[in-house]
């Protein structure tokens, strides 16, 4: 009894030991002189799962080519109707899952998620003065409004913005850098959360199907 006692313990301490580990979620996006930066990439311990760029297939051109004949051929026209049945569907779904969804930010904001850097570098020049400033008003507009918000909902453990106009020459270099923070337990009960709330939206939309038909 004693021998089944310790191999419990010790395997409840490993459990919640690997439960427990940090997975950290880096992303990473670049245009003009950071181009080639874009990057993907999971950690879980020692382990690193690079997500995107993927590595290298040797048939990747050829399934890449066929994905867009079919693409091509499966794409159908959508009549307003349809768009605004979809737009009905969604908008019932959202309505249905509401308290699911604010209950899921609300545990990402409490406990699931941290973010442990923010960057974000942006150099951007149109070539004309006047339409240079507009366009770096229109960013400052978009970019700090939504940083508020993740600063009040989320924990921030560092970010960084860089926000440059150029006034004479054309450009686009920006960098954008994304690191969350999470755990194994914190992800299960997401999953888990998001798994409810596509339950009920499947049975959502089989019951309104039924209504009408």
């Amino acid at each position: 009894m004693p021998a089944f006692l310790i191999t419990a313990a010790v395997i409840v301490i490993v459990f919640a030991i690997i439960l427990n580990i940090p997975v950290l979620l880096e992303i990473s996006y670049g245009t003009g002189r950071h181009e080639g930066k874009n990057k993907i990439q999971l950690r879980y311990s020692a382990v690193k799962i690079q997500l995107h760029p993927a590595k290298d297939d040797p048939d990747k051109k050829k399934n890449k080519k066929k994905a867009e004949k079919d693409k091509k051929k499966e794409k159908k026209k959508y009549s307003p109707e349809d768009i605004s049945q979809t737009i009905t569907n969604v908008r019932d779904v959202y309505n249905l899952l509401r308290r699911d969804i604010i209950r899921l930010v609300d545990y990402l904001a409490k406990k699931g998620v941290v973010f442990k850097n923010m960057e974000l570098d942006a150099e951007i020049g149109t070539g004309d003065a006047c339409s240079a400033g507009t366009v770096y008003g229109m960013i400052n507009a978009f970019v700090y409004p939504i940083l508020g918000f993740l600063h009040n909902t989320f924990t921030i453990n560092r970010w960084r913005i860089n926000l440059v106009p150029d006034f004479h020459v054309r450009r686009s270099d920006i960098y954008v850098l994304c690191i969350l923070k999470t755990k194994l337990r914190y992800i299960i009960r997401m999953l888990w959360l998001i798994a409810v709330m596509c339950v009920k939206a499947y049975i959502k939309i089989k019951s309104n199907a039924r209504e009408k038909a």
